[in-house]
């Protein structure tokens, strides 16, 4: 269903009807009340920082939200299973976008108070023996490799909200070798350990300078397909 501002000049408060609505605010600020009826809604045309979008009924807050960035004004949200939200922005003027490239932001919407913090996701790999394909939720999620030799792919990863724990590989960020294969497809290389590697944290003696066939690669694709090499940073592994 197509809604409009009740008042397009002055503003107001323009609510959903639990179907699926299009949402048009109109030239004053308008509040947008959602409704968590696990339908899809679009808004378009925000007013960037004039209107708001009321999610409150979501139970959600911003780090459960999984966002992708179609282009400087349009995003679509994710909450859980539960909801979707394909938002477009007006068209911002040339002298007021933003550096980043990046319009949506928390203060786009209302939020309920008193909400406990967001619980992260652990996500362990099933097989050691095999290469495996895991997929990140809407929350943080922190995903958990081990050292078998390889390769494992993360899809819909969220930078800066996701973390991958790498503690079971012996390495630091400076090992990685990171390569764009396009923007929203990163390799991760993450080098062999040597007998001596094996050696030094289990206290057995071994073979010295001996390779031990380990060579893990780890592939990550973003949900907005956009991120690119010089993105990845050490705040994204626990070590």
């Amino acid at each position: 269903m197509t809604i409009f501002a009740s008042d397009p000049i002055n503003g107001g408060v323009i609510r959903d009807t639990f179907r699926r609505d299009t949402i048009s605010p109109g030239d004053g600020p308008d509040l947008i009340i959602l409704g968590n009826d696990a339908k899809a809604d679009s808004v378009l045309g925000l007013a960037d920082g004039v209107d708001k979008i009321d999610i409150q009924a979501w139970d959600a807050t911003w780090e459960e939200l999984s966002i992708k960035q179609v282009s400087l004004r349009k995003y679509v949200v994710w909450y859980r299973n539960e909801e979707k939200l394909t938002i477009r922005f007006e068209r911002p003027d040339p002298d007021n976008k933003p550096e980043d490239g990046y319009m949506l932001t928390p203060d786009d919407f209302v939020f309920r108070d008193g909400l406990p913090q967001a619980q992260v996701q652990v996500r362990f790999e099933s097989s050691t023996t095999s290469t495996e394909n895991l997929k990140g939720t809407t929350l943080p999620d922190e995903f958990i490799f081990q050292n078998d030799g390889f390769r494992d792919t993360i899809r819909r990863f969220e930078p800066g909200k996701d973390v991958i724990d790498l503690a079971d590989y012996n390495v630091n960020f400076f090992d990685l070798e990171i390569i764009e294969r396009k923007p929203g497809r990163i390799l991760i290389d993450i080098p062999p350990e040597t007998v001596d590697d094996v050696n030094d944290r289990s206290g057995s003696d071994g073979l010295a300078n001996t390779q031990v066939e380990a060579t893990d690669r780890l592939v990550l694709l973003d949900i907005s397909k956009a991120m690119v090499a010089e993105d990845v940073s050490a705040d994204w592994f626990i070590f």
